[in-house]
């Protein structure tokens, strides 16, 4: 579990790489969902880069109900590609940048898109990006 001071630092430095997003006033950062309240990664990404920013933090999405309840790593490359992902809320930037803590596949981020209106700016923004993907097989 990293502490608030380590995650604010790593925002920091990712969002001195980047620039952060274009417009502030009309982003809204949205966390990937997590499958338990333990495991607030994404959120916890998303408040500290909200803070640094000045931009809207919604935790709006969540995993629809029917779909894998197994997390990432037990499913294989098809059963990724079905997460489903529904809006709890309505979300009225056209500015979105969805925030999760790695890149594996990009079938969470995927199912997100899908969710989110389809007439936004929609980025995608991870502090990790894994480079190879193992095989479930």
């Amino acid at each position: 579990q990293c502490s608030e001071e380590t995650i604010r630092f790593y925002c920091e430095k990712f969002l001195h790489k980047t620039g952060g997003p274009q417009s502030k006033s009309s982003t809204v950062i949205v966390p990937c969902p997590a499958r338990s309240n333990k495991r607030q990664h994404a959120l916890r990404i998303a408040l500290a880069m909200g803070s640094i920013l000045n931009c809207e933090v919604s935790d709006c999405l969540q995993f629809a109900k029917g779909g894998s309840q197994l997390g990432q790593k037990k499913l294989n490359k098809i059963d990724r590609t079905n997460i489903k992902m529904v809006c709890k809320v309505a979300v009225a930037s056209k500015n979105i940048i969805f925030v999760d803590d790695i890149l594996t596949t990009g079938a969470t981020a995927w199912a997100a898109r899908r969710a989110l209106p389809e007439d936004c700016n929609f980025e995608v923004w991870c502090l990790a990006q894994r480079c190879r993907v193992a095989t479930n097989e």
